[in-house]
């Protein structure tokens, strides 16, 4: 019995050092655009929980060059298989002809409260 738990803790620490389990991963969806503002994220690696995701705008391409930008980029789903992500274009006039959206996915249970740094979160 101690030899299978042995061996189940070695494949454990294999596949949390190759990324397997427990690591991060990160891509780019898009274009989205006024007419496809949603993307679905479909997480290569195997969280056990929904992660911590971080969205970023990215190449963005404007309508007009002459009007600001305001666009907000919000997760609307987050399951731990997936995760979709809007995109709105809160300018006056709508001025984002196309963005992408990068992302970086994490476990969740990396978040410093869980580490006892009760200080880390406000």
């Amino acid at each position: 019995m101690l030899n299978n738990l042995n061996a189940r803790i070695s494949r454990l620490e294999t596949n949390v050092r190759s990324g397997a389990i427990g690591g991060c991963e990160s891509g780019v969806v898009g274009p989205l655009s006024p007419r496809q503002p949603t993307a679905t994220i479909k997480f290569q690696g195997h969280f056990l929980t929904p992660p911590s995701i971080s969205l970023a705008l990215s190449d963005i391409t404007t309508a007009d060059a002459g009007n600001p930008v305001s666009v907000q980029v919000r997760p609307s789903a987050l399951t731990r298989t997936s995760a979709t992500v809007n995109i709105t274009d809160l300018g006056e006039p709508n001025n984002v002809a196309s963005a992408f959206i990068a992302y970086m996915a994490c476990p969740s249970n990396s978040s410093p409260t869980v580490h006892g740094n009760t200080n880390a979160a406000g």
